[in-house]
């Protein structure tokens, strides 16, 4: 069977998996985005249903005023003993591991471990349960206490990588007869790959694969997908391997979607060695899945508002927002209550998005906004980070574009001619933007257009995340009563 990556597209990055019968579970980091770690599931390892999140509540997780990128790195998800555990790091604060019975429903509150550094990962054998992590240019081990979170040995440095910089996501398996430890290294931009190494024991010394890295699209020009690294194995049901990976789809040496979701056979060789596809990472791909014939239902497209609670699609900024937004206040509306934080700003905005995962996409959406004051806004953003996204809005009698880069903001305006009620359109292909605005749904009127490099995170240096299409009210650093009422929100893939 044919298949293509990515196969969770958008800024899906550092996944983790894990196996229970036949159904595979997925997670991936979300730095400053919430709620916390997607979780999806799937019995072919190609049709992806998101089934929750794990951190949806501020008992879990706080990232108030976090910068871009910071937040909720990569985490691993393992089940043992009838239950699932996840661990990761909140950047600013630690790592912390949670728990869950069922994974699509509430996971426990954090227990946080005291071990430095970045990427931990579970190892579970016989009763006892390994973290791996990586710190200072080295991947660490140390025995603990699932339940507590305790030490119970002296962390010690199992691997100082391969000799590529940045050596970091380790995964720990016991294949057989050996222990294989699994690295990324080269850091998460061009040079990034996938090594391995192994041992008889859990504590080294490890010996090098001789065909290291066993991915990498470092010396692959011409590969749409680039910056592959970051994996984790998992054994399907009929004995087959397979490595989930992050890679990007580089448009000119840019990408701007974000780090993706993508999914690489794996065999082995005759000395024990796994062998990764080509030893490097493509769009197409042919093997044989596990229930290859499954179709899951199409994702969520168009999202009418009708229904309590929001799509899993939708994520806010740094903070909760539960009591900024409703979907009873006006049945068949999202209605956004403007706050005093604008999208220029790290407090608690008014702000929720979802990822663009095409190149090539049409969004719509309705709006009723009552804008009185010259400081009021809402509308829609194609949003990078705080300080570079395009902004296509209602602000008093006026429909706005903002390009924002920085410090230079470059604005458009059309007459709204009293009309508050206005439908904002944008389509997007591989290099622009273009932004639309009707106030009848039928004659759509241009109102300007941008590069998608602009976007990207080579230019923003935002290193770990992608772009969202998002919503937003604010009164742009003003207490204000305006609220925006939002009656669709459509977003069609045209690829």
């Amino acid at each position: 069977m044919n298949y293509q990556n990515p196969i969770i597209k958008g800024f899906y990055p550092d996944p983790s998996i894990c196996r229970v019968g036949d159904t595979f579970y997925l997670v991936n980091s979300t730095f400053q985005y919430l709620p916390g770690i997607p979780i999806f599931k799937s019995q072919d390892l190609v049709n992806w249903q998101q089934i929750g999140h794990c951190l949806t509540r501020p008992s879990q997780i706080e990232m108030k005023g976090v910068e871009c990128s910071l937040g909720i790195f990569a985490p691993t998800l393992r089940f043992y003993q009838g239950k699932f555990y996840l661990i990761t790091t909140n950047i600013t604060k630690g790592n912390f591991i949670i728990s869950a019975t069922n994974p699509a429903e509430t996971w426990s509150d954090p227990i946080f471990v005291n071990i430095p550094g970045i990427d931990p990962s579970f190892f579970f054998e016989n009763e006892r349960v390994y973290l791996q992590y990586a710190h200072e240019a080295a991947i660490w081990q140390v025995e603990i206490n699932i339940e507590t979170g305790a030490l119970l040995s002296e962390p010690k440095i199992i691997t100082l990588g391969s000799g590529g910089r940045d050596v970091e996501g380790p995964h720990l398996y016991r294949i057989q007869d050996y222990y294989y430890l699994l690295t990324a290294e080269g850091g998460t931009r061009e040079g990034h790959m996938i090594t391995l190494r192994r041992g008889t024991s859990i504590w080294g010394p490890f010996e090098e694969c001789p065909h290291n890295p066993i991915l990498t699209n470092r010396n692959q020009p011409s590969q749409l997908l680039q910056n592959v690294g970051h994996g984790d194995l998992v054994e399907d049901s009929q004995g087959h391997w397979w490595l989930v990976a992050l890679g990007v789809r580089s448009v000119n040496l840019k990408h701007h979607l974000g780090r993706e979701t993508i999914l690489m056979p794996v065999t082995w060789d005759e000395a024990g060695w796994p062998v990764v596809g080509k030893g490097f990472a493509e769009i197409n791909i042919e093997a044989t899945l596990p229930q290859a014939n499954l179709q899951l239902k199409p994702t969520l497209q168009r999202d009418d508002f009708d229904s309590d609670p929001l799509s899993l699609k939708w994520n806010s900024l740094r903070e909760f927002i539960d009591d900024q937004y409703s979907l009873t206040e006006r049945p068949g509306f999202l209605t956004l209550k403007a706050s005093q934080a604008s999208l220029n700003d790290l407090g608690k905005v008014c702000f929720l998005g979802r990822r663009q995962q095409d190149f090539k996409c049409e969004v719509l959406t309705k709006m009723e906004f009552n804008s009185e004051k010259a400081n009021e806004e809402a509308g829609l953003t194609v949003y990078g980070d705080r300080n570079h996204r395009f902004d296509l809005c209602l602000r008093e009698d006026k429909v706005v574009l903002r390009k924002k880069s920085l410090d230079i903001v470059a604005e458009t305006e059309a007459n709204a001619h009293g009309n508050q009620i206005v439908y904002f359109k944008i389509l997007a292909n591989q290099l622009s933007y273009q932004f639309f605005y009707s106030f009848n749904n039928i004659d759509y009127l241009s109102i300007g257009e941008t590069y998608t490099k602009h976007l990207a995170t080579e230019v923003i240096n935002a290193p770990f995340t992608g772009v969202y299409l998002g919503i937003y009210c604010t009164g742009n650093g003003y207490e204000t009563q305006a609220k925006a009422y939002f009656d669709y929100f459509i977003y069609e893939s045209q690829e």
